[in-house]
């Protein structure tokens, strides 16, 4: 892997710790002063809006990002004609979403979302905006200026939800702090390029839209899989605050995934590139060295979540929250199952093979359909955790084969069994550990260094891996 590759990838990492400490400032404290009740309405407007955007986040969004680093020359053009698109589709959205909120409400047998979900159709437009703006400085690999926008726009909604708090607001106006945040980072983007200006011309728009369909469908299914199980929960079971403890369980699930998914960010414009010279060992070289590091990251982050689910809900939302701390220690490895499958399915993109991933995904909506709807009526909140890991552990198991069979080798069985050994000389140790207060971080702390460690001894990591890391820092 190129050094660039690795510099951007540590940019990127290095934001996203940021932007995901203001979003997790935000979720815990909304937990705790809100309480289960109001969370849970919190989450569900959040999960709707996830299912809305979509469409604007993803699809024209890496699109661009692969046109760009395909033909730098034609960026600006290609960005200008993006957001063109993106803002006509994103108000036809919004006013779509705007006027089904009556029937959305009434599908989740709860009128009282009505006047939440009608706010949060304006955060559409504005969030389309920033997406496009993100996917420019992605295709052109200005992975530091992508992450200062991005920790913009985290910040500026932490800012502005704990202003409106302040002056005595509480749901309607926590909703409206994400789209005055989008607007904020919108404006710093325009402010960074103001000077630049058009190269090349591009007007395929009808070409961008044609390659920008089937990827939207891959996210339609990829976010109905991470968010079918809250609306099935809300749906069949009428307690709110139980969907208060669900949405706390997905709340902390969630920091591994928006932590490993931003190896999208640069694997997509870097292999895009290698596909497009033509250059398939480079293209292997990315899988295989990108894939690696991610298992070596990702595999002790869940097995430590999942060993003390309990005690990280307390810590994280209070001991009233307690009840959630078992459902999370069955949808972690969803949520691990769910980053294996999109940083494959990435890869597939930038190959222009998007139709095997679209189907592969249909396949875990549809086998997660069937397993909540007879999941969650006889187990309740387990049930829907159950579910997400059953129908993504499916969906890698069928990308995972493709994969192997498309690119060779993507993972070396040493490795897998170098980390599997790992975690069970972890989790022997973990067994003389405390968890609870101060002592949980320690025992964090120590449990990573021992699967460090471990890898270490057994010749996994070496001088080379620590040399770019260091090299990564002091260039940083």
């Amino acid at each position: 892997m190129k050094h660039v590759m690795a510099k951007g990838t540590y940019y990127v990492l290095l934001s996203q710790i940021f932007f995901m400490m203001s979003s997790y400032l935000f979720h815990f404290g909304l937990g705790r002063y809100l309480g289960p009740a109001d969370y849970g309405v919190v989450g569900i407007i959040l999960s709707l809006l996830a299912l809305i955007q979509l469409f604007l986040l993803h699809g024209l969004h890496e699109i661009v990002v692969k046109y760009i680093a395909e033909n730098k020359q034609a960026a600006k053009s290609i960005y200008n004609n993006a957001q063109f698109i993106q803002l006509v589709f994103s108000l036809m959205l919004a006013g779509i979403y705007y006027l089904c909120a009556p029937l959305v409400a009434n599908l989740l047998n709860d009128i009282s979302l009505l006047p939440y979900i009608k706010i949060s159709a304006l955060i559409l437009p504005a969030i389309s905006l920033y997406s496009i703006s993100m996917a420019y400085l992605e295709g052109l690999k200005r992975f530091k200026a992508a992450s200062a926008v991005k920790l913009v726009y985290g910040w500026s909604k932490l800012l502005f939800v704990g202003i409106f708090l302040f002056m005595g607001y509480r749901l309607g106006a926590i909703i409206f702090s994400f789209f005055l945040a989008a607007l904020v980072a919108y404006l710093v983007f325009n402010i960074y390029i103001k000077n630049e200006k058009v190269d090349l011309p591009f007007e395929d728009r009808k070409g961008m839209m044609k390659l920008a369909i089937p990827i939207v469908v891959f996210y339609v299914g990829i976010i109905i899989v991470i968010n079918m199980d809250i609306l099935f929960i809300k749906a069949l079971i009428p307690m709110k605050e139980l969907v208060g403890y669900y949405t706390s369980s997905m709340t902390v699930s969630r920091v591994p995934y928006l932590f490993f998914i931003t190896m999208t960010t640069t694997l997509l414009p870097f292999v895009s590139k290698a596909n497009a010279d033509n250059n398939l060992p480079q293209v292997r070289n990315y899988v295989r060295k990108s894939l690696r590091y991610l298992l070596i990251l990702l595999i002790p982050s869940i097995f430590i979540i999942s060993l003390f689910s309990k005690s990280i809900i307390q810590i994280a939302y209070g001991s009233a929250y307690l009840p959630a701390g078992e459902v999370l220690s069955i949808m972690i490895w969803g949520y691990c199952f769910i980053i294996l499958f999109s940083i494959l399915s990435t890869i597939f993109v930038a190959v222009n093979k998007i139709r095997v991933i679209v189907y592969v995904t249909l396949v875990m909506v549809v086998s997660e359909f069937f397993l909540n709807l007879y999941l969650v009526p006889m187990m309740g909140l387990q049930g829907g955790a159950i579910a997400l890991t059953v129908s993504t552990f499916i969906g890698f198991l069928i990308i995972f084969i493709l994969s192997s069979i498309e690119f060779k080798k993507i993972v070396r069985l040493s490795t897998t069994i170098k980390i599997a050994i790992a975690c069970l000389i972890m989790y022997f140790f973990s067994k003389f550990l405390l968890f609870s207060g101060i002592y949980a971080i320690i025992s964090i702390i120590m449990l990573y260094f021992i699967f460090f460690s471990i890898l270490f001894v057994l010749k996994e990591l070496n001088k080379r891996d620590i040399a770019m890391v260091k090299k990564l820092i002091l260039k940083s």
